[in-house]
């Protein structure tokens, strides 16, 4: 119903990201959206879903070249405009180097990306808009054909007033 599904896209998107010992987020394949913030749920006045899917969420799935872009939909319930910082964080594998062998010890690491994003975004009361956030990993060396490529696009409103929004995408 349509009730169980914004219930999902608010508890996905107030989601707080868990970060690793290090202070690297966990890989959206191992923590989903996050640990869920229900309170931030219910007092969040905009919400932001895949424009195409209108889920929390973007599947990339398999994609050929070292850039992609993702559009999405900001939606503001409320009566008030809300302004938010757009932060997109871009991570894969850690691979870790033991004599021959490479191994993967599961947890993530950033990708040196090249993120187009609009630095702030105004969602207008009681309307939405729409932008887009394009990444290309060319420029890093460590990436490989096939390999996982994963993150947030993180939106945290600049007055600190309003919950934090996140989206989890991943593809490879």
């Amino acid at each position: 119903s349509e009730q169980s599904r914004l219930t999902k896209v608010l508890l996905m998107n107030t989601a707080n990201i868990v970060l690793d010992d290090y202070g690297c987020e966990y890989s959206p394949r191992r923590q989903g959206a996050g640990l869920m913030d229900i309170y931030g749920a219910v007092t969040t006045p905009v919400r932001v879903v895949d424009a195409d899917t209108k889920e929390a969420k973007v599947e990339l799935k398999d994609f050929e070249s070292t850039a992609f872009t993702m559009r999405f939909l900001a939606i503001n319930d409320s009566g008030t405009d809300a302004t938010y910082n757009v932060n997109v964080v871009v991570l894969k594998d850690y691979i870790y180097s033991y004599g021959d062998a490479e191994l993967n010890l599961l947890s993530s690491d950033y990708i040196d990306a090249i993120v187009d994003s609009p630095d702030t975004i105004t969602v207008p009361a009681n309307d939405q808009i729409e932008f887009e956030v394009r990444v290309d990993i060319g420029s890093d060396p460590t990436i490989y054909r096939n390999m996982f490529v994963e993150g947030f696009v993180v939106l945290s409103d600049v007055n600190g007033n309003n919950p934090n929004l996140s989206v989890p995408y991943v593809g490879f």
